[in-house]
């Protein structure tokens, strides 16, 4: 029901038509000196309410209201303050289920509405905190009230997708969906048939292909809408959020992009469960009848709109699509009405009484009277009317459970958090034209290219935290910032030392071409085998450096003789943080005694050190390069970065797998022949077929020599007879 505009003062409401979507990056600009505005908000000129029944709306398919500022209807506003002490009561006086950091430097709350929570946080944090909303607020009233703060406020509709659902289908849907059983199945909002997909993709090549016939000189993709925002957050927030976007899927892939590496998401809503049902199952006895209509009528409302209503946005397999990691749930329930007998119960009891109330009469006017129920539209005198009817019910039912009569009444609080990995995930995409081209499932391209990632993410992968005590002497050694062997020198000491003596000995004082290139490779091998194995065991096992703590630098008041996890840590460096869990074992002993014990392998190969009698010279040049790796290793005692045990580990890893290739290529050092590399097969192949050649063609020579000599005996037979024969 569309009424005209309003006058200050009056409760009947004007349309005007909703703002045309469009993209953060094409938003204008404004300032304000009474609070805090972004410099990438909209200014109050640029947005257009809507008003239908009294009620002031965002836009057009939003179906809660929002406030009117020349009308002085704050209604919603002070609804939506006493929900935000239900959801603090709900989690014992906390804001967020989330452990974050004390080094949390940007916190973002979409939807914040009057902005209760973002003020919250701005006060618990040292953060930059952004507020955004679709609508304006009395910002002012809810500072004086709850607080001054540094929030910055944005005004922008994050609705930015175009894109329609296919509402026949949804509608469909309603017919095999219990709404007071399934609050939180996903079905409703499931993924779209095989032929929706075709028809969806279809559409979307129609699109390409005109955009590149409009532009044929621009060969480059239109950027998909998004947000943009120009920083990324560590911790993203919604709350109260249901049915106030059509494509999930996108919202959490933008939540994604948005959060830098480590960050959080967190999404908090409720539903209102379902009253006990009597024992007798007898339908003329099912409780809050007129409640439960209005319930079913607003969900069929919600499909109809292509939004549905419900907590079903919250499934945890959308966090888990999107890429995010450590997916939990936390849910509470919260009494309607007071009939708990504890005291603080019924003091959230009665605020949530409230709060059922007033979402149902700010709520139901636009949804019935706009999209209506399976059977009809309805007008806002019945609306009204239902409402009436149902908030005696729920009057009288409370009253019920507070006499001890019928069963008390929940409603259902939810949060889900996930975090965003620490490494950037690697999603192979090929474009020619604007359209994306997806490589055949089966193709030998795809697998090689899906091989390929998986062995990245393998050796990046962040490695397992283990808990630890703050109060654990061996993790609490002071982190050293210079160390006594850097990585660069590692790499020279032993890597490029080593490859420089093998390249100059194989191919200047001794050179062959088959020897040089087995000796190189069997390096290379050595020394990439050795960091693949020791990355491996470092990230499984998780083991904690003795600077750990030094690293972490704890949160103040952190409980010392607890079990804590790597949350408490406020170390805003991530590779600092994390390295302290990737002690065991050492990578530095490792390495160095894979390069220089290969060295050491084969100059005593070299040298023949094992034959009798060998000059003690020979041995101390074959010992020198281990003597160099055992000190390497023991540099990392002295900074605190392992102990004995991780450096014994690693030295025999790393000598076990120069050994290993070593004897790949070389015979055993006791052998007469340990300086000559074992032949190649190849060449041994060759080498025996040019022989094989060479035989046959002395035979077949033999053969055809033996074949003139006898000719030739013939002929000097002949020719005397002939001559006796002329005498």
């Amino acid at each position: 029901m569309v009424e005209q505009a309003p006058q200050p003062g009056s409760s009947v409401a004007a349309h005007k038509a909703a703002p045309p979507k469009r993209s953060r990056a094409d938003s204008s600009s404004s300032s304000s000196n009474e609070s805090n505005r972004s410099v990438r908000t909209l200014a109050s000129d640029d947005v257009e309410y809507i008003h239908e029944n009294g009620r002031t709306y965002g836009n057009d398919t939003y179906y809660m209201p929002c406030i009117f500022l020349p009308n002085n209807d704050f209604r919603q506003q002070d609804l939506m303050a006493i929900q935000h002490q239900v959801f603090l009561h709900a989690l014992q006086g906390k804001l967020t289920t989330t452990r974050l950091l004390p080094s949390t430097r940007r916190i973002l709350d979409l939807g914040t509405g009057p902005g209760h929570w973002a003020i919250g946080m701005a006060q618990q944090y040292n953060a930059e905190v952004v507020g955004i909303d679709m609508a304006e607020w009395d910002l002012d009233t809810t500072e004086a009230t709850v607080g001054d703060s540094k929030v910055m406020w944005e005004l922008d509709d994050l609705d930015v997708w175009a894109r329609e659902t296919e509402i026949n289908a949804l509608i469909a849907r309603l017919e095999h969906f219990d709404f007071f059983r399934e609050p939180t199945n996903r079905n409703p909002l499931g993924p779209l048939s095989p032929s929706d997909e075709e028809h969806q993709a279809d559409t979307q090549a129609d699109a390409s292909v005109e955009t590149f016939l409009n532009d044929p000189y621009s060969l480059v993709a239109r950027p998909e809408p998004g947000w943009h925002f120009s920083d990324a957050f560590e911790f993203i927030h919604m709350r109260n959020m249901k049915a106030a976007f059509m494509h999930w899927e996108d919202v959490y892939a933008e939540i994604y992009k948005s959060l830098s590496p480590g960050g959080w998401i967190e999404v908090a809503d409720y539903d209102l469960g379902h009253v006990p049902l009597p024992a007798d199952n007898d339908p003329a006895n099912v409780p809050l009848p007129t409640l439960r209509k209005l319930y079913a009528a607003a969900m069929e409302a919600s499909f109809k709109s292509g939004r549905p209503l419900g907590t079903f946005y919250m499934h945890p397999s959308y966090l888990e699509e999107a890429g995010f990691t450590d997916v939990k749930t936390t849910q509470v329930n919260v009494p309607v009405g007071q009939w708990p007998k504890d005291e603080a119960q019924r003091s959230i009891g009665k605020l949530m009484l409230v709060v059922v109330m007033e979402t149902m009469e700010a709520g139901l006017p636009r949804l019935l009277t706009r999209w209506g129920d399976k059977e009809k539209i309805w007008t806002l005198e019945e609306v009204e009317a239902g409402f009436t009817l149902a908030r005696q019910e729920i009057l009288e039912w409370s009253t019920r459970a507070e006499r001890g009569e019928v069963e008390g009444w929940c409603a259902s609080f939810k949060w889900i958090t996930g975090r965003k990995s620490w490494h950037r995930q690697l999603t192979p995409a090929a474009f020619h034209c604007g359209v994306r081209a997806t490589p055949p499932r089966d193709s030998t391209t795809y697998k090689l290219q899906h091989t390929t990632i998986k062995a990245q993410i393998q050796f990046l992968a962040e490695p397992f935290h283990r808990m630890f005590f703050l109060d654990n002497l061996a993790i609490s050694y002071p982190h050293a910032e210079v160390e006594r062997v850097s990585v660069t020198w590692l790499f020279i000491y032993a890597g490029a030392i080593p490859l420089g003596i093998l390249t100059a000995w194989a191919l200047v004082l001794r050179p062959g071409t088959h020897k040089a290139h087995v000796t190189i490779l069997g390096w290379f091998i050595s020394m990439l085998l050795t960091l693949f194995i020791t990355d491996i065991i470092k990230n499984a096992v998780g083991r904690p450096r003795p600077d750990l703590i030094a690293r972490c630098k704890p949160a103040p008041g952190t409980p010392a003789h607890q079990l804590v996890t790597f949350e408490v840590c406020t170390e805003t460096n991530h590779h600092v943080l994390h390295d302290g869990w990737r002690s065991f074992p050492s990578g530095h002993s490792s390495f160095s005694f894979s390069g220089l014990g290969y060295l050491a392998l084969w100059i005593a190969g070299q040298c023949h050190v094992y034959r009798p009698r060998a000059d003690l010279a020979r041995v101390l040049v074959a010992l020198a390069p281990l003597l160099g790796a055992a000190l390497i290793a023991i540099s990392r005692c002295e900074d605190y970065r392992h102990d004995v045990y991780d450096v014994s580990v690693g030295s025999v890893l790393g000598m076990a797998v120069a050994h290993y290739t070593y004897r790949r290529y070389y015979p055993a050092l006791r052998s007469r022949e340990c300086d000559v590399p074992f032949p190649n097969p190849g060449d041994e192949a060759d080498r025996k077929g040019f022989m094989k050649v060479k035989d046959d063609e002395e035979a077949l020579r033999g053969a055809q020599e033996f074949e003139l000599d006898e000719f030739s005996g013939e002929e000097e037979e002949g020719g005397s007879g002939g001559r006796g024969s002329r005498r």
